[in-house]
C-alpha cells in the first residue's frame, strides 16, 4: 500500500477508535434499503435520543431552563447521533467528544447554581467546518499530509470558536471537505467520498458537504460553513437545509485555514447551515449583537446585527428563471414559478431581471481568479504526501491546470475588473426604480439556486456553480431556500428544449424526474447590497410563507 494511502487509513481508524464501542454499528443499511439518514438515525437511536435530538435550538434552551433536560444528556443525545452519522455517512475528520461533555458539566454547574444560562448558545450543539481552527484537534483541509497537524496554541483557535464556547456552544466534531475545498462536491484521497442526508444517492456538495450532512441529519443544530463559490450554498441545497452566504467578514475568519489564503479578489466567507431560517437569524443576531468580533478580527467591520428591520407593505422582486447558461431542470422550474405566483397572490411585485453583465462572463471571470497561481498550491500540498490530484479538480480546468498569471500587473487588472462589475451592478440595481410600482429599486432578487435537485453521488457536474459564484463575485449576501421537492408526477423534461451549450447539453441529458423524486428544489434569493444580512433573512421570510401558506 502507497504510504499516503496508510495515512490515511490510520486516521480513519483512529476517528473510529474515538467513537465508544457500545455506539459502533455492526451492520450498515445500505442506501437503497435506508436513503434517507434522519429517519435512519430516528430508528437507531432510543425514544428518549429522538426526543433530544428533534428539539429545536429555543426549545433545547427552554428545556434547560426549566430543569427537564441537563446540557450533559444533550451532549450525550448529539454525539451519539454525530457517531451513528459518521459511520453512515463519512461525514466527519475529527470526533472529540470528551470536550463537549466537559463543557457541558461547566455549564450544567453553573446553570444550578445562578438560575441562569451563560450565553444564547447555552448546551447548543455546533459542528465546524474542518478548516475552523480549535485546540487539540487537527485541522487538515482534505489533504493527507496535514491529517496530524493538531492546533496547540489558544492564539490559533478560530475567532468564531472562542465566542461560541465563551456563550455555552458544545464543540464535539469537525467535518470533512473536498481536496483544497475547491469543489462542489465532498471526496478525497485523505477521507473518501461522503455521503447525502437527505438521500445517500446523491452527493453531499461541497465544499461545505460534512455540514450539509451533520445539520440535515439533526447530529447538530447549527453548522458552520464556508463559501468561496457556492460551497455553503451547495450543501445546503443538495441536503435540504437552510444556509447564507454572507458578505465577506460579516463574520470572523481570523484562524479559519484555507486554500489561497490571502487571495481577496473573490475572498471566502463564513457563515451558518441550519434546518430553519429562524436559526441562521439567531445565530447573526447573537453572534453580532456583542462587541466581540470587530475588537478581535481587524477585518471585521463594527457594524451590529439590526433586530428592528421593517419592511414595506408591498415589496418588489427581481425574478431570473434561468441564467442563460445552464436551464434548471424541471422541479426547480416549476418552484421558480410558484415562488412568482405566490408573491403576486400575497400583493407584491415580480419583475423581469436582465442582468447588465451576463452570468458567463461572471463565471469565467471566477475561473481566471481561482487559477491565478495555476493551481500550484494544491499541487504543492498533494506533493508532500504523494497523494494524486482528484480527477474531478483537473476536469473542472479543462483536463490540466492552467498557467500562473504571469505578472502583478494582471492581478490588479483581475481586482480593477472585479470593481467595475460591482459599479454595474449597482448601476442596473438602481435603475429598477422606473420598473417598479413603488418607485424603489427591487428589493432582493430571485434565481435557482442551482441547475438541478442534487448531483448523483460520484457524478459531479460541470461548471455546476453557474448559479452562485456570480454572487460571490459580486459579494452580494444569498440565501439557498428550501421551498418544495421535486414530484416525478409534475416535473417532466420537456422534450422540446434545445440546449444552448455543451454544459446545458449535459444537465438536460443528467435529468431523471424518478431518480429526483422528493429530492430539494430550491428557490435563491439575493441581496442587492453588502452588509444586509438581517434585511435579507425578513425577505426570505416573506417568500418562505408566500408558498407555505
Amino acid at each position: 500500500m502507497e504510504p499516503w494511502k496508510q495515512t490515511a487509513r490510520n486516521k480513519k481508524n483512529f476517528v473510529l477508535s474515538k467513537i465508544p464501542e457500545g455506539w459502533i454499528l455492526q451492520e450498515i443499511k445500505t442506501p437503497d434499503e435506508e436513503p434517507n439518514v434522519c429517519d435512519y438515525l430516528d430508528k437507531l437511536l432510543d425514544e428518549r435520543e429522538v426526543y433530544i435530538t428533534n428539539l429545536t435550538l429555543k426549545q433545547l434552551l427552554s428545556e434547560q431552563l426549566s430543569g427537564k433536560l441537563s446540557a450533559l444528556e444533550i451532549a450525550k443525545a448529539f454525539t451519539h447521533r454525530a457517531a451513528l452519522t459518521h459511520q453512515i455517512t463519512n461525514c466527519c475528520t475529527e470526533v472529540f467528544f470528551e470536550q463537549a461533555y466537559e463543557q457541558a458539566e461547566k455549564l450544567d454547574n453553573y446553570l444550578s447554581k445562578t438560575g441562569k444560562l451563560i450565553g444564547p448558545f447555552h448546551g447548543i450543539p455546533i459542528s465546524l467546518k474542518d478548516q475552523l481552527n480549535i485546540k487539540g484537534v487537527a485541522t487538515s483541509i482534505g489533504y493527507v499530509h496535514r491529517l496530524g497537524n493538531i492546533i496547540e496554541n489558544d492564539d490559533d483557535e478560530a475567532v468564531l470558536v472562542k465566542q461560541l464556547r465563551g456563550q455555552g456552544a458544545l464543540f464535539y466534531m469537525k467535518t470533512v471537505v473536498p481536496m483544497g475545498m475547491m469543489l462542489c462536491d465532498t471526496f478525497s484521497g485523505a477521507y473518501g467520498p461522503t455521503q447525502n442526508a437527505l438521500n445517500r444517492h446523491y452527493s453531499p456538495g461541497g465544499s461545505s458537504g460534512g455540514e450539509g450532512v451533520v445539520v440535515k441529519a439533526k447530529a447538530c443544530i447549527l453548522g458552520i460553513g464556508t463559501d468561496i463559490a457556492g460551497s455553503l450554498r451547495t450543501p445546503a441545497i443538495y441536503n435540504g437545509i437552510w444556509s447564507i452566504r454572507p458578505t465577506i467578514n460579516r463574520f470572523s475568519y481570523l484562524n479559519v485555514q484555507n486554500s489561497f489564503a490571502n487571495q481577496d479578489i473573490i475572498a471566502s466567507t463564513i457563515g451558518p447551515m441550519a434546518n430553519s431560517l429562524e436559526d441562521l437569524e439567531y445565530f447573526g443576531e447573537h453572534l453580532l449583537g456583542v462587541d466581540y468580533q470587530w475588537i478581535h478580527d481587524p477585518k471585521v467591520p463594527p457594524i451590529p446585527w439590526k433586530t428592528s428591520i421593517e419592511l414595506p407593505s408591498k415589496l418588489s422582486f427581481g425574478f431570473m428563471k434561468w441564467n442563460k447558461i445552464t436551464m434548471p431542470h424541471p422541479p426547480i422550474i416549476r418552484m421558480m414559478e410558484t415562488v412568482k405566483k405566490s408573491l403576486i397572490s400575497q400583493g407584491h411585485e415580480v419583475i423581469e431581471w436582465e442582468p447588465p453583465i451576463s452570468h458567463q462572463e461572471l463565471l469565467d471571470f471566477s475561473v481566471k481568479v481561482f487559477g491565478v497561481d495555476g493551481y500550484q498550491e494544491i499541487v504543492k500540498e498533494a506533493e508532500l504526501s504523494g497523494e494524486p490530484i482528484i480527477p474531478e479538480l483537473l476536469y473542472l480546468c479543462g483536463g490540466e491546470f492552467p498557467p500562473p498569471i504571469n505578472s502583478i500587473e494582471s492581478y490588479w487588472e483581475l481586482a480593477g475588473q472585479r470593481y467595475k462589475y460591482h459599479q454595474q451592478y449597482i448601476k442596473y440595481w438602481l435603475s429598477t426604480k422606473d420598473k417598479t410600482s413603488t418607485g424603489r429599486p427591487i428589493d432582493a432578487l430571485l434565481t435557482p439556486a442551482w441547475n438541478c435537485c442534487a448531483v448523483p453521488r460520484g457524478r459531479m457536474a460541470k461548471l455546476n456553480a453557474d448559479y452562485t459564484v456570480q454572487f460571490n463575485v459580486l459579494d452580494l449576501p444569498a440565501i439557498p431556500m428550501p421551498l418544495g421537492k421535486a414530484d416525478s408526477k409534475l416535473d417532466k423534461k420537456d422534450p422540446n428544449y434545445k440546449p444552448v451549450n455543451k454544459c446545458d447539453q449535459e444537465v438536460y441529458d443528467s435529468y431523471d424526474a424518478d431518480f429526483y423524486d422528493g429530492a430539494n428544489a430550491a428557490v435563491q434569493i439575493v441581496g442587492l447590497q453588502k452588509f444586509t444580512e438581517e434585511r435579507l433573512i425578513k425577505l426570505a421570510k416573506v417568500v418562505r410563507d408566500s408558498v407555505t401558506k
